[in-house]
C-alpha cells in the first residue's frame, strides 16, 4: 500500500509541476475506492483542484487494480484514454 500510495503521490505532484500555468481537465482512472484509500486520494484532488485543474474521477472497485488495468486497456485500444490537459 505504501509503495502504491509513493507512487499516486509522485504521479499527482509530476502532474502538478508539468501543467503550472495553465489549468487544465484531468480525468484520474483508480481503484482507490475503500475508506481510507478514497480518503487519501480526496486530499490529491483537492491539491489539484486548489491549483485551478478539474479532476474528474473514474474509480473502478475491485479486484486491487486488476479491474482498472482491463478497464483502462480497453479504453486505450478503443482510443478513448482517460484524459490530460
Amino acid at each position: 500500500m505504501k509503495t502504491i500510495t509513493r507512487m499516486l503521490a509522485g504521479a499527482a505532484l509530476a502532474t502538478a509541476i508539468s501543467t503550472q500555468g495553465y489549468a487544465g481537465n484531468v480525468e484520474v482512472l483508480h481503484y482507490w475506492t475503500s475508506g481510507s484509500e478514497a480518503e487519501a486520494l480526496s486530499v490529491l484532488k483537492e491539491m489539484m483542484e486548489s491549483e485551478g485543474h478539474h479532476w474528474t474521477d473514474f474509480a473502478v472497485s475491485g479486484g486491487g487494480g486488476e479491474t482498472a488495468m482491463t478497464v483502462l486497456k480497453a479504453r486505450a485500444i478503443s482510443g478513448n484514454p482517460p484524459r490530460l490537459p
